[in-house]
C-alpha cells in the first residue's frame, strides 16, 4: 500500500540524516510547529529567520510526524495518506483542553504589549492589523468578534482563532504554504485572537493578475489550477478560496508558488475533495478574478484544473456549475454577473 511506501521512505530519510550527522555532516534545519504542552524531550529555541519572523529550530534527533520541511509541494517524503493526516489532525484537537485555552508556538508574551501599527482589514466578523512586539518585529493579529449565535465551541473557548491555528498547521503538514500561526487565545465575551506571520511583499492573487500581461496571466492561472488540484487531492476543502485569500510568491527560478490564508472554515477530508465541493472552491476563485481578465484566461484556468476542454461532461459538469456559483457570490457582493463562456 502507498502509505507503507511513504512511511518507509520517511524512515530512510531520517536514517540518512542521522548518518550524515555521525560522519560530521550538518543536519538540515527544520521548522516545526510543536504541539501544546511541549514535551521536555523536544526542547526548542526561538530565533528570527531571514524574513524577520520567528521560527522554531530543532535538530535531526527531534524529527517527528509533526515536522514540516518548508519546501512547497516538492517534498513528498513526509506526506501521509489522507487518513493518517486526519489522525494527526485529531491528535492536535485533543491536545486542546480546558475553558478558553491558549496555544503558543513561540515563547509566551503579554498580548497587551503588542503595539498596533496599521489596520489591514476592518468590518464584518473579523479585524486584521499589523502589530509590533517588544523586540520591534512586525506580526499580524487577527481578531474574531464574538458571534450572536450560540456555538458550543465558542462557549468552551475552542474559538475560530484556535481552529484557524490548527487548520494552518494541518495545511503546512500536507506540504502547502500558509502564513505560520504563532499563537491563539480567546477572552470571554471579547472574541478570540490569532497571532501569525506577516507575509511581506507578497501580492494578493487579484492584484498580481491585474498588474501582469496576458502571457503571465495565463502562466499564473495554469499554475494556480494545478496547485488547487493538488490541494484538493490532499483532501483539503478551503470553503472560502477567494483570490484575496491567496498570495503569489514568485520564486527565483521564475516558478510561481502560492500561500494560503484564512483557515477558520477549512475542512480536511479522508478522501480527495469530491467534485461538488471542489466546484465551490473553484467558483470562489473564478468569481473573484479581476473583471479585466479575458474569457480565454478564465477558460485556461478551468481547462488546466480538469485536464480537458472539449468533452460535453467538462462543460456540463464543471464550467456551467462554476459559472452559476460564481455569479451567485458576485450577486451577494453587488457585482455584475460574468458573461457565460462560449463553448467551442
Amino acid at each position: 500500500p502507498s502509505y507503507l511506501i511513504l512511511d518507509t521512505l520517511a524512515k530512510y530519510q531520517h536514517q540518512m540524516i542521522r548518518s550524515l550527522a555521525e560522519l560530521g555532516g550538518h543536519a538540515p534545519k527544520v521548522h516545526v510547529r510543536p504541539m501544546p504542552q511541549q514535551s521536555p524531550h523536544r526542547p526548542y529555541d526561538s530565533y528570527w529567520d531571514k524574513r524577520g519572523t520567528p521560527s522554531l529550530d530543532l535538530n535531526y534527533k527531534n524529527l517527528s510526524p509533526w515536522t514540516n520541511i518548508h519546501s512547497g509541494m516538492s517534498n513528498s517524503l513526509l506526506h501521509y495518506p489522507h487518513k493518517k493526516q486526519c489522525e494527526l489532525d485529531r491528535i492536535g484537537r485533543k491536545e486542546i483542553a480546558g475553558f478558553h485555552p491558549e496555544i503558543w508556538r513561540i515563547p509566551k508574551i503579554d498580548p497587551n504589549s503588542l503595539v498596533e501599527k496599521k489596520v489591514l482589514k476592518e468590518g464584518g466578523p473579523s479585524r486584521v492589523c499589523v502589530v509590533e512586539n517588544q523586540e520591534g518585529h512586525n506580526l499580524v493579529l487577527k481578531s474574531y468578534k464574538p458571534t450572536r449565535r450560540f456555538d458550543i465551541r465558542d462557549f468552551f473557548g475552542h474559538s475560530k482563532a484556535i481552529r484557524s491555528l490548527l487548520s494552518a498547521e494541518a495545511i503546512q503538514r500536507r506540504g502547502f504554504q500558509a502564513a505560520s500561526p504563532f499563537a491563539a487565545w480567546s477572552k470571554p465575551a471579547k472574541g478570540s485572537f490569532l497571532l501569525m506571520e506577516k507575509m511581506d511583499k507578497l501580492p494578493k492573487l487579484q492584484d498580481y493578475l491585474d498588474s501582469t500581461d496576458f502571457a503571465l496571466q495565463t502562466l499564473c492561472l495554469s499554475a494556480l489550477a494545478k496547485w488547487t488540484k493538488a490541494f484538493h487531492g490532499c483532501g483539503v476543502w478551503h470553503r472560502d478560496l477567494k483570490p484575496s485569500n491567496v498570495l503569489v510568491d514568485e520564486q527565483p527560478s521564475a516558478a510561481l508558488s502560492f500561500v494560503i490564508l484564512d483557515h477558520d472554515r477549512n475542512r480536511f477530508l479522508e478522501t480527495n475533495v469530491p467534485r461538488s465541493k471542489a466546484i465551490q472552491d473553484l467558483a470562489a476563485l473564478y468569481g473573484g478574478f479581476p473583471d479585466s481578465l479575458s474569457p480565454k484566461c478564465r477558460l485556461t484556468f478551468l481547462e488546466a484544473y480538469c485536464d480537458e476542454n472539449s468533452s460535453s461532461s467538462f462543460w456540463e459538469s464543471w464550467v456551467r456549475p462554476i459559472e452559476k456559483l460564481a455569479n451567485q457570490r458576485r450577486h451577494k457582493r453587488n457585482q455584475l454577473p460574468l458573461p457565460q463562456l462560449d463553448k467551442p
